[in-house]
């Protein structure tokens, strides 16, 4: 090799050199376009640098995109939060369809801002409220079920969103959603005995009072303690009286079938709390309501008597507990006085 051939080479390396740092001041520069034209320049004159040069700035490039990206998507979590706090206010001016405007406009901004979903689905549920029957109150119904839907998503143990939705899926007649997010909820959480509850007291809003007992049942064999077994039962009881209150068609062997489920609920539930006289309250009114079920003189008389021996039983232990009562009233009374509080300072 000459020597001009080795200085020519030397000048060719150090013009690539200098462009490699012309390509980084074109990457980290507002003018990143230029990159482009200052890699084809390298790629002409030595390849091997230019392929070097074009993973360097390659790198560069993502970092910038992923930093761009993470600025923008801080950008617009701030926008969407000035946007829910003006919704805010309009919702606390009574102005729910402007504040319903700002709150979606917070989740286009973020979808993922759970208390736009929160706010959102309250100011649809406001209009609900005060709306008359109609296609457009069944449409804030169905929005607001959804941005609840969605705010539970980030936070499931919120029990004041969690009771506004089931009422909504209620009141809106959706009993389907109610019992399908209840029925969600105890498949995360088998044994959840407050589910199964709200399974039943929505099956029962549903006239499904087969499912309602159901549930009750299965409540009751899931309950850990005779406190919550005796709920289940007394609910039990408590639904069969209503079915015979409402059912007042119901006769023969279907309205006895209503009682002695009721009854053996009750009987159940005062073996295990003797000394509670509403489930005695109870078992007089459901033999009434048995003894509705026939004509037959004596079979009514039969029935009567049972009602009657438990109303005593009732009786007896109310008026019990009203003469505990009033002794631990009066004996309170007899207690030694003393100063009131912050009496001892000096006048």
């Amino acid at each position: 090799m000459d020597v001009p051939e080795r200085i020519g080479r030397s000048h060719a390396d150090r013009r690539a050199l200098q462009l490699v740092v012309d390509v980084r001041r074109f990457v980290y520069s507002p003018a990143l376009h230029g990159t482009e034209v200052v890699l084809n320049r390298v790629d002409a004159l030595c390849p091997p640098i230019g392929a070097r040069v074009r993973r360097a700035a390659g790198t560069a490039l993502v970092a910038l995109v992923a930093v761009a990206a993470v600025a923008a998507a801080g950008c617009a979590e701030l926008s969407a939060r000035r946007s829910v706090q003006q919704g805010n206010k309009l919702y606390a001016d009574g102005k729910y369809e402007l504040a319903i405007e700002q709150f979606e406009r917070a989740i286009e901004l973020a979808p993922h801002l759970a208390i736009a979903h929160h706010n959102c689905g309250l100011a649809h549920l406001k209009i609900f409220e005060q709306a008359e029957p109609g296609p457009s109150r069944d449409e804030h119904a169905k929005k607001a079920i959804q941005h609840f839907v969605t705010y539970l998503q980030s936070e499931p143990n919120d029990d004041k969103i969690i009771s506004a939705l089931v009422r909504l899926y209620v009141d809106s007649g959706d009993f389907d959603g109610a019992i399908a997010f209840w029925k969600k909820r105890l498949d995360a959480s088998p044994g959840d005995t407050a589910a199964m509850q709200e399974l039943a007291l929505v099956s029962e809003k549903a006239l499904r009072f087969d499912d309602a007992l159901k549930w009750h049942r299965a409540r009751y064999e899931a309950a850990r303690t005779d406190e919550d077994r005796v709920a289940a039962l007394s609910d039990i009881g408590n639904l069969q009286f209503r079915r015979l209150l409402s059912d007042k068609e119901a006769f023969g062997p279907a309205r006895l079938a209503m009682a002695d489920i009721g009854l053996g609920a009750f009987q159940e539930a005062s073996r295990m709390q003797p000394q509670n006289e509403m489930l005695y309250s109870m078992q007089a009114a459901l033999y009434t309501h048995r003894g509705l079920a026939t004509d037959v003189a004596w079979a009514r008389a039969v029935e009567e008597s049972s009602a009657l021996i438990n109303r005593l039983k009732w009786r007896d232990l109310f008026t019990a507990k009203q003469k505990q009562a009033q002794a631990a009233a009066d004996g309170s009374g007899k207690t030694g006085g003393g100063a009131p509080a912050g009496a001892g300072a000096s006048q």
